[in-house]
C-alpha cells in the first residue's frame, strides 16, 4: 500500500458507491457491474490496495495483509470487521513508512499462497483468520515469515496473535438474559470449526455452569456458516424435527441471530416477547433489524493496532516470546432482548 493511500471509505465516497461494494472488489466477489469494477479497481491501484498480478509487491520491509476465507459471498454477510481492520492497519503502516499488500484467499489456495509468501523478500504477514479451521495449526510452526493472526488464534502453535476474548464475552451475554431471568438460554453456532466457534460454544458451556442453569442439549442448535445455511437448518430443526425452544438464544454471530429471527417469525414467533436474541460482531445489519439486535461490539479498530505493533515487535526481535494478545468487548443492548415470559407453546 502506498504511504499516501487513503482509507477505503474514503474511495468509496469518492466513486459515489458503498463501502460493501469497495469489499467486494477488493475480495474479488460478484455482486458488482463490470464498469464499475472497473472504476473501483482503478482506484484501488492508484492507492496501492491492488497491483496488477494480486501478488505481494517484493518490497523489502513491506508487509502483507492476508485474509483466509472459507465462505463464499454472501449480501447479508458482513465485511465491516475486514474492511475496519484493513483501514487501520494501512493508516498505521503509512504513518512508519511500510508498505502494505493486501490479498484474499480461498482454502484451496492457503497452503500455496503461504509458501508463496515465505518465498518473497516481505518483512511480516498479518492474517485475518476469522475462519481458519484448527486443522491449519500444524502450517504456522515452520514458517520463515513473522506472522499475527487476528480474530483468531492456534492455542499450541507459536504464532502471535490478536483476539476477542470469546469467555470473556460470552459470560457478558449470559449474565445479560439472566438477569432478564431467562433460565432457559440455547445456542447457535456454526459446524465450521474454527478457533472462534470453539472457543465460543465451550465458553457457553462454561459460562452456562458457572450461572448454575441447566444444560439441555436439545437447546444446541448447529447450523452452515453462511446466512442461506443458517436459515434452511433453523427452518428445518424448528419445522420438521419440532426441536424444542428455550426462552432465549445465544448465537455466535449476528448473521445466525438475523437468520434466526427470520425464521421464527415465519413460524408466527414474536422476538422478544416470546424468545429473546443475542449475537456478536455488531455488524451494520444488526442495527436495520426488527427489531434491532442486541450484540457484542467487536473493536475491530484496535484490534489492528494491536497486531501491527506486535508484528513490528517481532520483526525487530525474533527472539521474543510469542504473546495472544485478548480483547474485550462490548455489549450493546437493543430491542431483541427483553425479561422472559411466561413458557413457550409449540405453534
Amino acid at each position: 500500500m502506498k504511504k499516501n493511500a487513503m482509507a477505503l471509505k474514503e474511495i468509496a465516497n469518492i466513486l459515489g458507491v458503498s463501502s460493501s461494494t469497495v469489499s467486494l472488489v477488493l475480495h474479488n466477489r460478484p455482486g458488482v457491474s463490470d464498469k464499475t469494477r472497473e472504476r473501483v479497481t482503478r482506484l484501488l491501484k492508484v492507492h496501492g490496495y491492488l497491483n496488477a498480478n494480486a501478488q505481494p509487491d517484493g518490497q523489502v520491509g513491506g508487509l502483507y495483509l492476508f485474509r483466509y476465507s472459507t465462505v463464499g459471498y454472501d449480501p447479508d454477510k458482513n465485511d465491516s470487521l475486514v474492511t475496519s481492520i484493513i483501514d487501520v492497519v494501512g493508516r498505521e503502516a503509512r504513518e512508519r513508512n511500510l508498505g502494505v499488500s493486501i490479498s484474499v484467499c480461498h482454502e484451496g489456495e492457503f497452503l500455496k499462497n503461504l509458501n508463496m509468501l515465505d518465498n518473497n523478500p516481505l518483512s511480516g504477514i498479518i492474517l485475518l483468520g476469522t475462519e481458519l479451521p484448527l486443522i491449519y495449526e500444524q502450517y504456522f510452526s515452520k514458517r520463515n515469515t513473522p506472522i499475527v493472526m487476528i480474530d483468531s488464534k492456534m492455542p499450541f502453535c507459536p504464532v502471535d496473535s490478536v483476539s476477542l476474548n470469546n469467555e470473556y464475552c460470552t459470560r457478558l451475554a449470559l449474565e445479560h438474559l439472566h438477569s432478564l431471568g431467562h433460565r432457559q438460554i440455547g445456542l447457535i453456532h456454526s459446524c465450521l470449526e474454527t478457533a472462534n466457534t470453539l472457543e465460543r460454544k465451550n465458553s457457553f458451556f462454561t459460562g452456562i455452569q458457572n450461572l448454575n442453569l441447566p444444560l439441555d442439549t436439545n437447546y444446541i442448535y448447529s447450523v452452515g456458516p453462511s446466512m442461506n445455511d443458517c436459515i434452511l437448518d433453523m427452518q428445518d430443526l424448528l419445522f420438521l424435527r419440532k426441536k424444542s425452544l428455550p426462552t432465549a438464544f445465544l448465537a455466535e454471530n449476528d448473521t445466525f441471530a438475523i437468520g434466526c429471527t427470520k425464521v421464527l417469525k415465519q413460524l408466527g414467533y414474536h422476538v422478544p416477547s416470546d424468545i429473546s436474541i443475542i449475537g456478536f460482531g455488531n455488524i451494520p445489519f444488526s442495527r436495520m433489524t426488527d427489531p434491532m439486535l442486541t450484540t457484542i461490539d467487536i473493536p475491530s479498530e484496535h484490534m489492528g493496532k494491536c497486531a501491527l505493533d506486535l508484528l513490528c515487535e517481532r520483526i525487530k526481535n525474533p527472539a521474543l516470546p510469542f504473546k495472544q494478545i485478548l480483547v474485550s468487548g462490548i455489549l450493546l443492548q437493543r430491542d431483541s432482548t427483553a425479561p422472559v415470559s411466561l413458557p413457550i407453546i409449540s405453534r
